[in-house]
């Protein structure tokens, strides 16, 4: 089935050059389109753009070199087709997620525990950027994110243990290595858990359908919901 783990044993030093490799090349790029590009905006938004597209860009071209290396699962076989329906319910999925999470942050309130305001990951200067956060945001670093933690990490880590074992390690892992508030209090603990669940969530739809692109949508409909009540909420 197209999408399916590798019959090839994936080799975790492998992803570590990966990972370094494609820091290292996406930092280096950034700086070099970055610093001119700066020089004439002066816009931290742009060269923050500009390090998120070079960063992603590089993980995810450097996967395309590598998996012919290293026999991995190319990339038009992890993002493989799947039905529509199967899409609709997935970005249906990071809604619900989305509103789950509205819901506790609501009832927390509602018990009398305070919800700090947390300040938006992406501060727009003008609307007219809001295209690119939403690029970079609910394109590239969903599809990145996808790619090395439900692609290539879920199907490392499935050859040594149990599959949902393997899932619920990530999620953490997945969870952890976002920016969570916790100095914040209850929003911190809320954030690490909505990217939990996402992860436990975009891990269930791959297992069952052998494809990122399931994951990918609910991945990037919850990012696209994030960024844009972020921006209504602050302003640009």
């Amino acid at each position: 089935m197209r999408g399916a783990p590798s019959s090839v044993p994936i080799h975790f030093r492998h992803i570590a050059w990966l990972l370094l490799g494609g820091i290292v090349a996406g930092l280096l790029m950034g700086l070099f389109f970055g610093a001119p590009i700066y020089g004439i905006t002066h816009s931290k938004f742009i060269l923050g753009s500009i390090f998120g597209i070079t960063l992603y860009g590089s993980l995810i071209l450097g996967y395309h070199r590598l998996s012919r290396e290293y026999e991995w699962v190319g990339l038009r076989a992890r993002f493989a087709p799947v039905a529509t329906k199967t899409l609709i319910l997935s970005s249906l999925g990071g809604v619900g997620l989305v509103l789950f999470i509205a819901m506790a942050a609501w009832l927390l309130h509602w018990y009398g525990i305070k919800i700090a305001d947390v300040p938006s990951a992406i501060q727009l200067e003008n609307w007219t950027q809001l295209p690119l956060a939403l690029i970079l945001v609910a394109v590239l670093a969903p599809s990145c994110e996808e790619l090395i933690f439900r692609g290539l990490l879920l199907d490392w880590l499935r050859s040594k243990m149990n599959v949902w074992l393997a899932a619920l390690i990530l999620s953490v892992l997945f969870s952890l290595l976002h920016a969570n508030p916790f100095s914040l209090g209850a929003i911190g603990w809320l954030a690490f858990t909505e990217r939990f669940l996402l992860g436990l969530g975009a891990s269930a739809w791959v297992i069952k359908y052998h494809s990122l692109r399931p994951s990918f949508v609910m991945h990037a409909t919850l990012n696209a919901i994030a960024i844009l009540a972020s921006v209504l909420n602050h302003g640009p």
